[in-house]
Parts: structure tokens; C-alpha cells; sequence
């Protein structure tokens, strides 16, 4: 017969504190990132998932409207943290604000060459466009030219 040695409860208590792995709540909040999910959703939101997460493990926890058009995405395109995705409705012609070119941006009624430059620019000084109001930060975009190109553009990312 073996003989079984049990520790009363007071001394595992007793044990150093160090002995124990301490889980850092900064190693925690550096495995998450914030991405903000708009469009066709059953909730806007911002969405923390873990890092190295894809768009087909956002779509594990976010519920997309049935006129969602997955087909212009990479589902396994690996998020970065402040991404803003965007499910855009079936059969739409947006310009991302995000991701169009000069090209494309002077087809926006209002927008010209300059405008379309200056676009550009502040985007790659300060990031993705957070909101489509943001243009008004940009000298000579109003209120009144966004509201005219508000139903043509858009803020998502373009991922193949």
C-alpha cells in the first residue's frame, strides 16, 4: 500500500508568492488589438480580438446583415490593430477614402487633382480615416462637398 503524503491547505498558502507565474496585465493588453467593424453589421462597433487574428475569426463573433458582400475580401488577411473593416452591401461602387488613389479620388464630384493630393496626404500623415466627417480636416473640403459624395465613398481598407 503507498502511502500518499497530503499538504494541508495553510502550508500551500505559506508558499513564497514568487513561487507562483505571475501573468502581467501588460502582456495580457499586448495580445489584443481593436478593430472597428462598420457597414452591413448588426452592430457598428469597435471588436478586441487577438492578435494574429483573421477577417474569418472576426466573422466568429460579428453578425454581418444578409445583403454583406464577403467576396472582395481575403479572409485570411491578418488584422492590425485600429483596422476599420468595412462590409460593404452587395453590388457597390464606393471609393474607399482609405485606399483609393488620385485616379480615383477626382471622380468624386468636388474632388480635383488637388484636393484628391491633399487627400493623400494627410492620410499618410495621420492614418486611416476614422470617419467620413475627417475630410473636413482637409482645406477645401466642406461640409456641403461631403454631404455631395457622401453615398459614393467609404472608409474601409480594400483587402484581396
Amino acid at each position: 500500500m503507498k502511502k500518499v503524503m497530503i499538504f494541508p491547505l495553510f502550508f500551500i498558502l505559506m508558499l513564497p508568492l514568487n513561487s507562483f507565474k505571475k501573468i502581467e496585465i501588460a502582456d495580457l493588453e499586448s495580445q489584443i488589438i481593436v478593430v472597428s467593424v462598420v457597414g452591413e453589421v448588426e452592430h457598428e462597433a469597435e471588436y478586441e480580438v487577438k492578435k494574429g487574428s483573421t477577417i474569418n475569426d472576426l466573422l466568429t463573433i460579428v453578425n454581418l446583415n444578409d445583403d454583406a458582400d464577403l467576396s472582395k475580401f481575403n479572409l485570411d488577411y491578418v488584422l492590425e490593430n485600429q483596422d476599420v473593416i468595412n462590409f460593404q452591401a452587395k453590388k457597390t461602387n464606393l471609393i474607399s477614402i482609405n485606399t483609393a488613389n488620385e485616379d480615383l479620388l477626382v471622380l468624386l464630384n468636388g474632388i480635383g487633382e488637388v484636393t484628391a493630393k491633399k487627400i493623400i496626404a494627410y492620410r499618410e500623415e495621420n492614418g486611416f480615416f476614422k470617419s467620413l466627417n475627417e475630410l473636413e480636416n482637409i482645406k477645401g473640403i466642406s461640409t456641403k462637398t461631403i454631404d455631395k459624395i457622401r453615398d459614393k465613398i467609404c472608409l474601409w481598407r480594400l483587402i484581396f
